[in-house]
């Protein structure tokens, strides 16, 4: 996707540079094993934030920004009707409405 807005462009060219760092960051892998402990911290933190979107239990349709590589999309799959994922969309599909004065 190319885009005449130059911001936007560097935003998708960043991205797509550091896709593929992103379940690698989430596992902790590679460079972003910060060893025994610290990823022992970060998997019990993961299991405490998996069980509070539970106990929210998110319900009808979903679009998830920033889904990365939708690692968090099951989660809202579990409770939401239509999780979305924006890579299938463009902004223009979902108007925000205007702020209040």
């Amino acid at each position: 996707m190319s885009s005449p807005d130059p911001i936007l462009s560097d935003q998708l060219g960043y991205y797509r540079a550091r896709s593929g760092e992103y379940d690698e960051w989430f596992f902790r892998e590679g460079r972003y094993d910060r060893g025994e402990d610290a990823t022992s911290q970060w998997f019990y933190e993961l299991r405490e934030v998996e069980r509070a979107l539970a106990a929210c239990a998110p319900f009808g349709n979903c679009l998830e920004l920033a889904c990365g590589t939708g690692l968090w999309t099951r989660h809202l799959g579990e409770h939401a009707s239509k999780p979305l994922r924006p890579g299938r969309f463009r902004r223009d599909d979902f108007p925000l409405p205007a702020a209040p004065p």
